[in-house]
């Protein structure tokens, strides 16, 4: 095993439980999570920000699920990447991962490529491609947009190939703040998008839409900042609710005032598109 080597944590879970377990390793600071099958049950697979001795230790869920430790060969870790493949939103934008060929565009008028590194956004998992679903039906010319969570940038990238005149693109793991520049860069969206490491935006700052690709937690936790950075008549977009939770966040935000006018499900995945009044 080579100094190089990356420490993950591993959960060993029941299939029943595996969205909530992915759901405590995402709020642990998780980056991506790959699922491996052993027999009955299954293996959650995670690089965690801040260590996995130091996260285990932490972790209100320690104890629910069996947990080690492992090394990985840093050679071993983007084995996903050679079933990687372009995705079409809606028959209107084309995700493709920058190390694939690019398909035929002709029937498309959006293309964005993508490199997520170690970031979640490739732009396969439904509430990604749910997220982009959402942020084409509403995000229109002239448009500022935030994009908390941006984790690859895809979100930020294809509200600007919508005509969104500025994006600030936020987000709490310095690697996903890297991928995202680099992401945006790659695009020629830099003129457009500001990239920042954190989970707040300066107080009073407005945007026309707001878009938060994350797990209901997070979406619960960050609620009053996020309508409060919405302005009046602007919309905020949710993506990352498993359906059962889809209920007890949307009860959070519509006591803040919004309205839900739009949502979509797919894969037992849901999202929320809300009005913030005048």
């Amino acid at each position: 095993m080579s100094d190089r080597a990356v420490p993950h944590v591993v959960l060993t879970v029941e299939a029943c439980d595996v969205e909530l377990a992915s759901d405590s390793l995402f709020q642990r600071g998780a980056r991506a999570i790959e699922e491996r099958s052993v027999g009955d049950l299954v293996e959650l697979w995670a690089v965690v920000d801040g260590g996995p001795a130091k996260e285990s230790s932490a972790s209100a869920d320690s104890g629910l699920w069996n947990e080690r430790t492992e090394l990985v060969e840093p050679s071993s870790t983007g084995e996903w990447r050679a079933f990687a493949r372009p995705i079409t939103i809606d028959g209107r934008a084309l995700i493709v991962p920058e190390w694939c060929a690019m398909p035929d565009t002709d029937n498309v008028d959006i293309v964005v490529t993508i490199d997520p590194g170690d970031s979640f956004g490739l732009g396969d998992h439904p509430t990604t491609q749910l997220a982009c679903s959402a942020v084409l039906r509403h995000v229109s010319p002239g448009s500022h947009v935030l994009d908390m969570g941006c984790g690859s940038g895809v979100l930020s990238i294809l509200a600007v190939r919508c005509g969104a005149e500025r994006v600030l693109a936020i987000d709490r793991s310095p690697d996903a703040v890297a991928v995202t520049q680099h992401n945006v860069e790659r695009n020629g969206a830099k003129s457009s998008v500001v990239v920042h490491h954190g989970n707040t935006v300066t107080a009073g700052e407005l945007f026309d839409v707001v878009v938060a690709n994350m797990l209901a937690p997070a979406l619960v936790d960050l609620s009053e900042r996020l309508v409060a950075a919405t302005k009046p008549g602007g919309i905020l977009i949710l993506s990352g609710l498993i359906d059962r939770q889809r209920e007890r966040v949307a009860s959070v935000y519509t006591s803040l005032g919004t309205a839900i006018f739009d949502d979509g499900e797919q894969d037992g995945w849901a999202s929320l598109s809300l009005l913030k009044p005048e």
